[in-house]
């Protein structure tokens, strides 16, 4: 077992889907390091055998990715072994939640969700009219806005090593203009000085890049020249003729065509209503749920009868029908809210601007927002008018009756207790590998690697120990707890060296809130309280969290109006997915935005 793709294709004949999506994923040198830590070794060895197992920790790949992580970050492997959670003996969350659930409420549900699903598809109108007009004529922003959600070649070469590689190209242009400069001031031949040139060409034109990172290293020549070189006329000219027919050329490649006619595909889905595609494939109303429910289990439950009711309205058929039907009327619904949640947070996303959230791909790429809309300069008009419809769809969100009992086994009570607890993750990277997924946020990983998206960052995350990872959880009557929230925390540093907790975000699936807003303003305050008891203990200056209108802290936490006006920042980092920080390459640090964070508690001075 030598290569990657043995080890993925190992896991995945055990059923481990996902770990081997994030071994076929482009930060597989981050995630392997993490499974071979040795507080993993019984679990991996079982998997793939105990002779394997010590192969690949033996084998050369697997020296080559520790050696190129211990030179950017020293002991980096070693700190990650040694990190443990921090327990903390604190009382769980207990909230009282008075259920009134009735068959008013569930046509109010009703109600509310057919006018949310109105809202998602004008919101997707607003967003696609805009896409179709900036793209019509211009397809080098077409292709960039889409080239890394679509393009998933999985080449085997690690960010890493792409680092190292552009710094090694770095290093010799240094030289050879250096070279060049000095063959021009002692007149050497015209024909001599067009080599040396070429020579410089042939570490940028290359056959296997895209024609981004060409135009940026023909530049960044272009630039050198300039700065080394007496006459850079004759560099600059060469490289534009070059560049202009480099560019002639991967405007017809089949790769770079292929993208195009994806995005192109999905503009004119979302803009026309005929052939909508989007993922909320239904609209939320009971009576269609209901119809869909009865068609997928015609076949699985031919003796039962829906409706035995003689009621023709569609949701006494719904409370009358069986527990399975209920059930999968249930998972359908809340699957759906889970989809207007994303999208909601997507569009306040391009209402604040447009943040660089993923450094690895274009500032205009879809993997930027967390509903994979293109993260563009929308026109005045249009954030007007998707302002308007984010307020509402918030509002009606936040008003949205919880009908989760409406698939109960047993009778229904007029009050009920919900617990809800929160811990730090040991980094497990089998049970924790879903912590995207179980809140509902970005980063989650599919079970290919085609599908995925930020959730690569979950690798970074694990084996960083300056990455703190906080699971919400809630008690589910007896049977295994249901982590439904998620933090993400960095240790980072201020300029004159505080160590400061920097909390991304709150991230709470719909699914594990039973209360509504209230029971979301509870549970903000009990997580930051934890947070700031955590950062006591664990001897912090500070503790910040993210201020982004999108986060759910910053929307009910009474400490948001309290602004951390100085950086924090982390060093010898790598870049990763992040509302909160921009990546530096050149330095790399991670450096907070301006206004990006708010105080949870500080340390007097």
């Amino acid at each position: 077992m030598q290569t990657l793709e043995e080890i993925a294709h190992a896991f995945q004949e055990k059923g481990w889907t996902k770990q081997a999506t994030l071994l076929r994923s482009p930060t597989s040198h981050f995630y392997l390091p993490v499974l071979w830590l040795s507080k993993w070794q019984e679990k991996v060895a079982e998997i793939i055998g105990k002779d394997e197992y010590q192969q690949v920790a033996n084998g050369d790949m697997f020296l080559l990715m520790i050696q190129l992580l211990e030179k950017n970050h020293p002991n980096l492997v070693r700190e990650a072994e040694a990190l443990t959670p921090h327990p903390r003996s604190v009382p769980p969350l207990t909230i009282r939640v008075e259920n009134q659930f009735s068959l008013e409420t569930l046509k109010k549900a009703s109600g509310i969700s057919e006018r949310l699903s109105t809202l998602s598809w004008q919101a997707d109108q607003t967003v696609y009219n805009e896409v179709y007009e900036k793209t019509r004529t211009n397809r080098q922003l077409l292709y960039r806005m889409f080239k890394d959600a679509i393009q998933h070649r999985i080449t085997g070469e690690s960010e890493t090593i792409k680092d190292q590689t552009q710094q090694e190209f770095t290093e010799a242009l240094e030289r050879r203009t250096e070279r060049l400069d000095a063959a021009v001031k002692v007149n050497t031949p015209p024909v001599v000085v067009s080599k040396m040139i070429e020579h410089v060409a042939r570490m940028i034109f290359h056959p296997y890049d895209n024609f981004q990172s060409v135009e940026e290293n023909a530049q960044r020549v272009i630039k050198r020249s300039r700065e080394v070189l007496h006459d850079a006329a004759q560099v600059e000219a060469f490289y534009r003729r070059r560049l202009a027919a480099y560019a002639t050329k991967w405007d017809q490649s089949k790769e770079r065509k292929r993208i195009i006619e994806a995005g192109e595909e999905k503009i004119r889905a979302e803009n026309n209503p005929r052939s909508k595609t989007t993922m909320l494939a239904q609209p939320l109303e009971i009576v269609t749920w209901l119809t869909y429910c009865e068609s997928k289990m015609e076949e699985e439950l031919a003796n039962e009868k829906i409706g035995q009711s003689p009621s023709h309205d569609p949701f006494e058929v719904l409370l009358a029908s069986s527990l399975k039907i209920r059930e999968r009327f249930l998972e359908g619904y809340e699957r759906d809210l889970e989809i207007l949640h994303r999208q909601r947070i997507g569009l306040e996303q391009i209402l604040a601007g447009g943040p660089i959230t993923n450094p690895t791909a274009s500032k205009v790429s879809t993997l930027q927002n967390h509903f994979e809309y293109p993260n563009i300069a929308y026109a005045a008009k249009t954030i007007e008018h998707l302002r308007a419809i984010v307020d509402e769809m918030r509002k009606h969100l936040e008003d949205l009756p919880d009908i989760s009992d409406s698939a109960a086994p047993t009778k229904l009570k007029k009050l009920r207790q919900v617990t809800y607890r929160m811990r730090e993750l040991a980094k497990d990277p089998f049970d924790d590998i879903t912590i995207g997924n179980d809140s509902g946020c970005c980063i989650f990983v599919p079970d290919a690697v085609e599908e995925l998206r930020n959730g690569s960052s979950i690798s970074y995350y694990f084996l960083d120990p300056r990455v703190r990872l906080f699971g919400i959880y809630r008690d589910n009557n007896g049977k295994k707890q249901q982590r439904m929230g998620l933090v993400i925390a960095f240790e980072t540093r201020t300029p004159t060296g505080e160590k400061i907790l920097a909390c991304n975000s709150l991230e709470l699936s719909r699914k594990g809130i039973v209360g509504g807003r209230n029971t979301t303003r509870q549970l903000v305050e009990y997580a930051e309280q934890q947070l700031i008891g955590y950062a006591q203990e664990r001897h912090f200056d500070g503790v910040a969290m993210g201020s982004h209108e999108y986060n759910t802290s910053v929307n009910h936490s009474p400490r948001r109006d309290n602004p951390v006006n100085s950086p924090v920042l982390i060093t010898k980092a790598f870049p990763l997915y992040s509302d909160i920080f921009e990546w530096r390459p050149r330095e790399k640090i991670l450096i907070s935005r301006p206004k990006s964070l708010y105080w949870l508690w500080k340390k007097e001075e």
